[in-house]
């Protein structure tokens, strides 16, 4: 709504609103989204802004303001900042690749080359900055070549960058080089305050070859606004 200052003078404009701002003098147009009764109203005027009716200069609205109605912002249900989809993907692409090794293919988006390693282990590390509270299946979209399938792989969850309070793994199949998706035995229990989640070959790399696209975390019960 426009209204005067004092919350009792000056006109006041209902319905979704629109500012159009005037190049130059750093005046501005507002009103209804219709594009109805526009009022200018001039940033620079002396002891507060002026509004009057477009076309008719004359009539002074002293130190009008815009406003919105009401603090709060008004979201339909289901739609606010913390409400996910109940099928989240992440994807390869989306993951910190931890460890000098791995190799991403754009062509199949995704990421391959879990060998062991000295240092640091190839790991594919996502991080759901505090977004994730609730109770997840996990899912696992990956393609490997038959010959290369039987090694272990595990999804873990991590409240600091080395510590893991919980996981679920499950072997690696052949899928003949095709891309499937596997659901594992079992859920993770995930809170704001874990840091970030793994995918990573914990015992050998016989299936190091396996080219993984995504996880996909799948809420088992309601989630809140």
């Amino acid at each position: 709504l426009v209204q005067g200052a004092d919350g009792v003078g000056g006109p006041v404009l209902e319905g979704a609103l629109q500012l159009l701002f005037v190049p130059g003098d750093g005046d501005y147009l507002c009103g209804p989204h219709d594009g109805s009764n526009l009022r200018h109203v001039d940033a620079d005027a002396a002891g507060g802004a002026e509004a009057a009716e477009e076309g008719d200069a004359g009539e002074d609205v002293h130190d009008a303001l815009l406003e919105l109605a009401g603090e709060a912002p008004r979201v339909a249900p289901g739609y606010g900042s913390t409400v996910l989809p109940d099928r989240l993907d992440l994807y390869a692409w989306s993951a910190r690749l931890r460890g000098e090794d791995l190799r991403y293919d754009k062509r199949s988006a995704s990421v391959t080359n879990f060998v062991k390693a000295e240092t640091f282990e190839n790991e594919l590390w996502w991080y759901p900055y505090g977004y994730l509270d609730g109770e997840f299946e996990i899912e696992v979209t990956y393609a490997c070549e038959d010959r290369l399938a039987g090694s272990t792989f595990r999804i873990g969850v991590h409240p600091g960058n080395q510590g893991m309070t919980q996981s679920l793994q499950g072997r690696i199949e052949g899928t003949g080089g095709k891309f499937l998706t596997r659901r594992l035995p079992g859920s993770l229990k995930i809170t704001p305050a874990d840091q970030h989640l793994s995918f990573a070959l914990p015992e050998d790399d016989r299936s190091a070859g396996v080219r993984l696209r995504k996880i996909t975390l799948v809420r088992k019960g309601p989630q809140g606004d």
